[in-house]
């Protein structure tokens, strides 16, 4: 799959951009591979084994965890966190969703990166649970601040960009943070939570992508759709409860409430105002006639959009596309029930290993688990977040017509300090890879060893 993307990534051949950003997409997943591939074979010393389960066996009855079990997992949960493009790892994805063709930008934004916090997850419970059982909170820190600073990242820089694909990068970045403070919860309601968060925002994101795509057409129909599926979508983001964006982020944040970090309720909140927000500058300020005075600059470049200038009735099919998946966040939040018991099979490590290999499951009663709802206060806090998201839109459109402490005078002294941080080389992208995987690896060396 990889391998396919990192091809895709380099389609258009003739855009340095484009070969540009699928080197740095194919050397930094690489990178992450590799490490997964040291770490199985880390625990393939140690244990003996390959399969998940016999591995987790091996390792709950093998007693206190050696440093090769450690290292094992710092590395497998960076691997999995440098291809969910989580911050600091995340400068792949957003080059990757602003250059690659725009079929691959909508799976990356639907499905691949939440891959990578899936992994996380999967390995954490089947292997690593019992063993780090008197650790679980370590994970838990290293998980939840990765994922809030993640969110705050995302959201900060998906607003003060200019370039509307590279903007919805950052928002990637943003959402799948607070899908990581989900799972970072460790617990079941987290996890349920973060999988009907998957689902309905995935499902969002790549409606966004095509509505950046109808707004780049010649066709006013194309464009007066495509703002209308990005204002729609900016909602989503924003967490306005008709849509399952507002149900699980409000679930995921009471997980990590009770978890200890309350701290970061507010932090998701703020990112997803902000996220939202982002969006909302691009729909209303994007397109084809955006090079006017005052305006945010075009969705696309000038040959994206004379490639699409004859397209003036072929909009019709993305537009149906664009409402269809919005459509299907909202019914991701009939979804609660479901993602519940799931969650609740999937975190019990030991049933797992049970239906591995055989034996006798635990019987008696059987408790029906709570299924996650959103409260009245929580619809009342997402729909706050979805008006304060509105508001904060129409202030930085305010300004920017003014030129009073507009977007770019704030903007770019944010830009110019994130330039200085990272200069958008693939050396500069590795270096942060290298400081974020020494930074998880020693958290866990110190505390877990």
């Amino acid at each position: 799959m990889a391998v396919s993307a990192f091809a895709l990534a380099a389609f258009s051949t003739t855009s340095k951009a484009s070969l540009r950003s699928a080197l740095n997409f194919g050397i930094t997943n690489s990178v992450g591979a590799v490490m997964v591939l040291i770490a199985i074979a880390l625990l393939y010393r140690h244990t003996g084994a390959l399969n998940l389960a016999a591995m987790g066996r091996a390792l709950s009855s093998a007693g206190p965890l050696g440093p090769d079990v450690v290292l094992a997992f710092a590395l497998l949960t960076t691997g999995l966190l440098i291809k969910a493009a989580v911050v600091p790892f995340h400068f792949w994805l957003v080059d990757t969703a602003s250059s690659a063709p725009l079929p691959l930008a909508m799976v990356l934004a639907g499905l691949l990166d939440a891959l990578g916090v899936y992994g996380v997850a999967r390995v954490y419970w089947t292997v690593f649970a019992s063993p780090l059982a008197s650790h679980h909170q370590v994970v838990e820190a290293v998980l939840i601040a990765l994922g809030a600073l993640s969110a705050a990242v995302g959201a900060a820089m998906a607003l003060v960009l200019a370039d509307a694909r590279r903007r919805l990068g950052f928002v990637m970045v943003n959402h799948t943070g607070i899908l990581l403070v989900g799972v970072g919860a460790l617990s079941a309601s987290g996890l349920a939570g973060a999988v009907v968060y998957a689902i309905g925002d995935g499902a969002a994101k790549v409606a966004l992508f095509v509505g950046v795509s109808l707004v780049a057409m010649a066709s006013s129909g194309a464009r007066r759709s495509g703002r209308a599926i990005l204002l729609a979508g900016g909602l989503a983001l924003a967490g306005l409860p008709i849509f399952a964006t507002g149900l699980a982020k409000s679930a995921m944040e009471d997980a990590a409430a009770k978890a200890g970090f309350p701290w970061v309720v507010p932090v998701l909140f703020l990112a997803a105002v902000v996220s939202g927000a982002a969006v909302f500058d691009v729909a209303l300020n994007a397109g084809p006639n955006a090079g006017r005075a005052g305006a945010a600059p075009p969705v696309a470049g000038a040959e994206e959009q004379r490639a699409a200038a004859p397209a003036r009735h072929g909009w019709r099919l993305p537009a149906l596309l664009g409402s269809s998946l919005l459509a299907a966040s909202v019914a991701a939040l009939t979804l609660g029930r479901w993602a519940t018991r799931a969650a609740e099979v999937f975190v019990d490590a030991y049933g797992y290993q049970q239906r591995v290999f055989g034996g006798p499951l635990a019987t008696g009663l059987v408790v029906e688990p709570k299924t996650i709802g959103l409260s009245v206060a929580g619809g009342l806090v997402d729909i706050l977040s979805a008006l304060a998201a509105v508001a904060l839109a129409w202030w930085v459109a305010a300004r920017r017509r003014s030129r009073v402490g507009n977007r770019v005078d704030v903007g770019s002294r944010v830009v110019a300090i994130a330039s200085r941080l990272h200069d958008g080389t693939i050396g500069d992208s590795m270096a942060w890879v290298t400081v974020g995987t020494a930074v998880v690896a020693l958290v866990f060396a110190v505390r877990l060893g």
